[in-house]
C-alpha cells in the first residue's frame, strides 16, 4: 500500500493499491448459490465455451467482480466503515475474471470535498480491478462519503 490507506487521509492524486486475494471456484459456486443468476456460463467450463464467444472457460459475474473490487477496499482500509455508498460511473469491463484469479485493487483519489455540514468527507475515485497478470478486468469511479476523522 502506498502510506496510509484510508481515504480519508489521501488528497486529490494519490494513489491507493490493496493486498491480493484468490478467487477459488468454490468461492464462485457459493456466490451462484446466493444470486439469482443462472446464466451456464457462470456455471460451466463447456457451456462457456459453447457461447461462441471466445470465452475459455466459465466467467465471474460483474456482481461478484463488483462485490471483490469493493471487498478488497474494505479490507485494505481504503474505505473503513461507516461509509456511504453514493455513486459509480464509468463501469467498464474489458476482460473478463475467471475462477482461480487473483485480484487486486489500485485506485487514484481524483475528487475530494467537504460536506455542507463539514462533518464528512465526499471522494470520488477512479478504480482498476487487476488480475495476476496485471490486466484490467473492471475499471470504474466509485463516489463514496466517510465521516471525518475525530480529532482527539
Amino acid at each position: 500500500m502506498i502510506g496510509n490507506p484510508d481515504l480519508r487521509y489521501k488528497e486529490i492524486g494519490d494513489n491507493f493499491r490493496t493486498g491480493t486475494r484468490i478467487v477459488t471456484v468454490g468461492d464462485c459456486e457459493r456466490n451462484m448459490e446466493h444470486s439469482l443468476i443462472r446464466e451456464p456460463a457462470f456455471m460451466d467450463d463447456e457451456a462457456a465455451k459453447a457461447m461462441g464467444i471466445g470465452l475459455k472457460r466459465r466467467v465471474m459475474p460483474i456482481t461478484m467482480l463488483l462485490d471483490i473490487l469493493v471487498g478488497l477496499l474494505v479490507m485494505a482500509g481504503v474505505i473503513v466503515p461507516p461509509s456511504l455508498f453514493l455513486q459509480m460511473d464509468e463501469l467498464k469491463v474489458p476482460n473478463p475474471g475467471y475462477p482461480g484469479d487473483s485480484f487486486m485493487v489500485e485506485g487514484e483519489v481524483i475528487n475530494k470535498r467537504e460536506t455542507s455540514k463539514g462533518d464528512s468527507f465526499i471522494i470520488t475515485s477512479t478504480v482498476f480491478l487487476k488480475n495476476q497478470e496485471n490486466v484490467i478486468v473492471v475499471q470504474a469511479r466509485l463516489t463514496e462519503m466517510l465521516p471525518k476523522l475525530q480529532e482527539s
